[in-house]
């Protein structure tokens, strides 16, 4: 099973608040390399997939863990990882069931439990996997993904290919429900930080527009061009889903998301920090994908515990704050959803739905049908 870092003394005290004391600066710098060496066991104990996990057909079985969640209480940050690195982690119905599951435990535990906690209740997958700690000062989280090639790779193709045997109204539901159960990290009260030290592709990227902040890998000796993010839904066939069409303009301009959508731009990290996409580059300069994937891990850390020092209220109010006046933006997050549900439904519905995906996974040129095709 998973890895979780057992529970620590918390160190974070009253000296916290003398920010510009170098007293400050070296017990940051201390809890940090100490939270980090943690860290770093917990990322290498939870990425290992068996490979009898999982059949052949590529289908998952009852009990596997899709989603990782670690809580460092030294550090008070939490590691939220999906954990399907043979498939890229690329995003599933189960997947998406085990991750709401953790994010609704997770804001009960920061919210009403932090303060209240008479009768808890059940939530099973989030009960199976939390560590024996307390999480009520969590101040931050962290995303990533599992394994070292992909953040994420986008909803599942084969789950994808599945959906044109359905009709349109039923498809739409079907892929609203798909974006709540991963943009339901909106709804955690902390800061979120997607930390990219792969691939992340079409849903994959919008779920990183969805976090609050992003660090990502920038050039290395084995990738040049560091680690990927963009939004090839034209080369796919399919309209953006996972509010993709809402976040991207709000994040990188109008001008430049309604190229890189109708192109199907993918960008590498130095575009995509030049185009607002990302906040932060970081680098290593060796060919140990372990290591690069760990230096994407240290420089989140990092940034999340910049936020550790801050006032919890103040903290959690902007957060609160900043994504009201994000999701009512260009019409609102709830109806882009349902606009790309819709649309995303329609096209599911084309005789020539999955030969895009099918085209990239042979490197050819798809063959698209006409508009007034069905």
């Amino acid at each position: 099973g998973p890895f979780f870092p057992k529970n620590s003394s918390n160190v974070v005290n009253s000296n916290m608040r003398l920010m510009n004391t170098n007293s400050y600066r070296l017990q940051v710098t201390t809890i940090l390399t100490r939270a980090q060496k943690r860290f770093n066991r917990s990322l290498s104990s939870s990425t290992p997939v068996n490979k009898d996990d999982r059949g052949l057909d590529g289908k998952h079985d009852a009990g596997d863990h899709l989603v990782l969640f670690s809580y460092d209480s030294e550090s008070c940050v939490g590691t939220l990882s999906l954990n399907d690195p043979k498939r890229y982690n690329a995003l599933s119905m189960p997947m998406g069931h085990q991750f709401k599951s953790v994010i609704q435990g997770l804001t009960k535990k920061l919210t009403i439990n932090a303060t209240y906690n008479p009768n808890p209740g059940t939530n099973c997958y989030f009960d199976s996997i939390m560590p024996d700690c307390d999480i009520s000062k969590m101040s931050a989280l962290i995303l990533t993904g599992s394994g070292n090639k992909a953040f994420c790779t986008g909803a599942d193709y084969s789950w994808l290919r599945s959906l044109n045997t359905n009709p349109v109204h039923v498809n739409s539901d079907i892929m609203y429900s798909f974006y709540d159960s991963f943009l339901c990290i909106r709804e955690l009260p902390v800061p979120t930080i997607a930390a990219i030290h792969g691939t992340a592709i079409g849903m994959g990227a919008c779920l990183a527009l969805a976090c609050d902040l992003r660090i990502i890998l920038g050039g290395t000796k084995s990738r040049p061009g560091g680690a990927k993010i963009g939004f090839p839904f034209g080369k796919l066939g399919m309209h953006p889903g996972m509010g993709g069409s809402h976040f991207a303009p709000i994040i990188m301009g109008e001008s430049q998301a309604m190229e890189a959508m109708l192109l199907g731009k993918v960008f590498d990290a130095e575009e995509a920090l030049r185009v607002g996409l990302v906040n932060r580059v970081t680098s290593l300069d060796c060919k140990d994908e372990d290591k690069e994937k760990i230096c994407v891990k240290q420089k989140a850390l990092e940034l999340a515990m910049e936020l550790t020092g801050k006032h919890p209220l103040a903290l959690r109010s902007m957060v609160r704050t900043m994504r009201m006046r994000e999701d009512g933006m260009g019409g609102g997050l709830e109806a882009a959803l349902r606009r790309e549900a819709y649309a995303q439904a329609l096209c599911f519905d084309r005789n020539d739905f999955g030969e895009g995906i099918y085209a990239i996974l042979e490197r050819r040129n798809p063959e698209f049908g006409d508009y007034g095709e069905s």
